[in-house]
């Protein structure tokens, strides 16, 4: 079995689809770099589908992210805090994310002006 490199995001975004397009033919799963040396993968369609469904996988990354506890010392890491350290609805699990989105659920969408 090959292994693929690591593959570079470009951190500004220059061409999206092309981006994707070089991402999506390398493979189902492949190891990328985000801006600031961040390791982390792009998964397609159905490997992030079983990963979102599967209950053993978090989206708290201080619960299962070995290495957050490095984030605070790599200042070129600090932009991911407002990315994925976000503690909010989306991210808590259990109780407390029944509590926030009671607290949502009776919100219902505005009817745009005719």
């Amino acid at each position: 079995m090959s292994t693929i490199a690591r593959v570079s995001i470009d951190p500004l975004g220059g061409d999206i689809p092309a981006e994707s397009a070089r991402l999506r033919a390398l493979g189902p799963m492949v190891p990328v770099e985000l801006p600031g040396g961040i390791p982390a993968w792009r998964h397609g369609y159905d490997s992030l589908r079983s990963l979102i469904l599967d209950p053993r996988v978090s989206r708290d990354p201080r619960k299962h992210w070995s290495l957050w506890p490095q984030v605070a010392q790599k200042p070129a890491w600090s932009w991911i805090m407002s990315w994925v350290g976000m503690v909010n609805m989306f991210t808590n699990y259990g109780p407390d994310h029944h509590r926030l989105r009671k607290l949502v659920a009776p919100a219902s969408p505005v009817a745009a002006p005719s």
